[in-house]
């Protein structure tokens, strides 16, 4: 089996740092996220920011495993 070319292997490396900056900082990624599509600024208390640290910390590890993968030329 060959190795990753060379733009799968750049796509991985963006999803693996993207996912580990995710599981580190899920609020500040879901903001930006929210900035980015031009959602707004997402409510930053309330009884939803423990689910929105979970499920942006879920989504973390499984873009960082992804991209760790890409990047190692699994898929």
């Amino acid at each position: 089996m060959a190795g990753p070319t060379l733009l799968e292997f750049v796509v991985g490396i963006v999803a693996l740092v993207l996912g580990v900056l995710w599981v580190a900082y899920p609020m500040k990624m879901i903001r930006l996220q929210a900035k980015i599509s031009y959602i707004g600024d997402p409510d930053p208390g309330g009884p939803r920011t423990d689910r929105q640290r979970r499920i942006g910390r879920i989504g973390g590890v499984v873009l960082a495993a992804s991209g760790a993968a890409l990047a190692a030329g699994l898929f």
